[in-house]
């Protein structure tokens, strides 16, 4: 029939994600009132036509409720290609709200409502609506469920996600997409253990899953098993991987490999898949650039600084939009300081803050800056870029850090008995710190007591060192002796 064609346009041409046009065999009942003519104007792109077409509908009162129904359905297709949400849902509830409950179409209205919603990011309110086409209408049930969980997921509402999509586990049609979704909501939500048990329920299902969701549950499986550090059980999971021209899967082989000390292993595949890799497509697989960086990364622990560097840039250069560029170019900068190319790593990092100034990777690339400018003396330059760290960025971890390199870098700077006395405050405030280690309290003490006693306050320095030997009295001693020489008693005697 042209109505039920025309009707399954209508619903595709809304690009609603629901797949319910088979609901539509009820529509076989409704008696027509020229209803083919307005949906095929809107089919051809005729809004305008096809909106009159329906107000038509509206107006006839022989239409009857159902065909009213149908032509509010058309208008809410309308309002939505005009962009106007509001008006869309208001149109499809009043669909519904015309079609008796024991009709399919009563739920269908709903769920087309419940479907603008989400497009327009309203995912709350699409969340309800949902549930309640599910309620009504029988076989959209599962769909209209899992995609109540998905808006719900998207507000965060994670509790509420996770029981809907543990309903859908013992559905036949949505239980692998289930599966899947429920497993990477428990890797959002850092439950790595629930993730990889959620997602070996794939391999009990009676009808074989789509290869798309095999393919996403067992890349998943390996991810998490990576995480919990199972990674001779990656190995097993990926032993009959499917086809994997992405190389997502053989990232996360190598990652295991390198996880089992098995390197040469892990690079052989590297190798394998970058010589080979980026032959087979234009982009050489999605994952290449993860594998890539896996190689510069790997060069870069086995001490070939300069191949590192290398490496990091190309990624950066051939990836600049990919998610680890800026890892990239943060690691390049880095290489080129542990090859002790302080003056190129000044350049990679100052390149670093003026390509990405909102990176969350800003406060480690200035703290190595700051350490590549002391290491080329240029001490006032680190200490500005530190002012500038510690200022913007005072909860980050490096903030300890960066404080004694300030006081490194202020008491080196000069002679001046107003830069000691800067250093000696810079080292009081990373002492002051609840988190600070042993290592850098024997560090903060030593600058501490050496910066006041350069600034003409020796009395103070005593009391430092007095402190300070209540926790670390074999430094303490050494320092005093450093500091004072035989001027006065020893630590013990005094």
């Amino acid at each position: 029939m042209l109505f039920n064609s025309s009707i399954k346009k209508l619903r595709i041409l809304a690009a609603t994600p629901l797949l319910f046009a088979s609901a539509f065999i009820c529509a076989d009942e409704i008696t027509v009132i020229d209803l083919a003519t307005p949906i095929t104007h809107l089919l051809s792109g005729s809004n305008t036509v096809a909106e009159a077409g329906f107000q038509e509908i509206m107006a006839n009162e022989a239409a009857g409720a159902d065909n009213t129904a149908i032509a509010l359905a058309g208008l809410a297709t309308c309002a939505q290609k005009k962009g106007d949400t509001d008006s869309a849902v208001s149109l499809y509830r009043r669909a519904s709200q015309l079609t008796p409950s024991t009709n399919a179409l009563c739920g269908i209205y709903l769920a087309m409502a419940a479907d603008t919603l989400h497009r327009s990011k309203k995912f709350l309110e699409a969340a309800d609506t949902y549930l309640e086409a599910a309620r009504l209408t029988p076989s959209i049930a599962e769909t209209a469920t899992y995609m109540a969980a998905d808006s719900y997921e998207r507000t965060d509402n994670i509790k509420k996600a996770e029981e809907l999509y543990t309903s859908l586990l013992e559905s036949k049609k949505s239980r692998a997409i289930a599966i899947l979704r429920l497993g990477m909501l428990y890797e959002r939500s850092k439950r790595y253990f629930d993730a990889e048990a959620t997602y070996k329920l794939l391999s009990h299902s009676k009808k074989a899953p789509p290869a798309e969701i095999v393919s996403k549950v067992t890349a998943g499986l390996a991810r998490v098993q990576i995480q919990n550090k199972r990674y001779s059980k990656v190995l097993k999971t990926l032993d009959n991987a499917p086809h994997d021209p992405s190389g997502e899967l053989s990232f996360y082989k190598m990652l295991a490999l390198s996880g089992l000390n098995k390197r040469e292993e892990a690079r052989d595949i590297a190798k394998s898949y970058i010589d080979t890799g980026s032959t087979n497509s234009p982009s050489g697989g999605i994952f290449l650039p993860e594998i890539l960086f896996w190689d510069a990364v790997d060069k870069y622990l086995s001490g070939d600084y300069k191949l590192a560097r290398e490496k990091f840039i190309f990624i950066c250069e051939s990836y600049e939009s990919h998610r680890i560029a800026q890892w990239a170019m943060m690691l390049a900068g880095v290489a080129s300081f542990k090859s002790c190319d302080y003056n190129r790593s000044v350049k990679d990092f100052a390149k670093f803050i003026n390509k990405h100034q909102n990176s969350a990777l800003i406060p480690q690339v200035k703290f190595y800056q700051a350490k590549a400018l002391a290491n080329l003396s240029r001490f006032e330059d680190a200490v500005l870029v530190l002012d500038d760290l510690i200022g913007r960025f005072h909860n980050n971890g490096f903030i300890i850090e960066a404080t004694l390199l300030r006081g490194d870098c202020l008491f080196a700077s000069c002679g001046a008995a107003n830069n000691f006395r800067q250093a000696a405050n810079s080292y009081a405030l990373a002492l002051a710190k609840a988190n600070i280690s042993s290592d850098m309290t024997v560090r903060a003490s030593r600058g501490l007591a050496r910066s006041l006693f350069e600034a003409g306050d020796s009395s103070t320095s005593k009391k430092v060192i007095t402190q300070f030997s209540k926790t670390h009295p074999k430094e303490a001693e050494i320092l005093h002796k450093e500091i004072f020489g035989n001027q006065t008693k020893s630590m013990r005697s005094e």
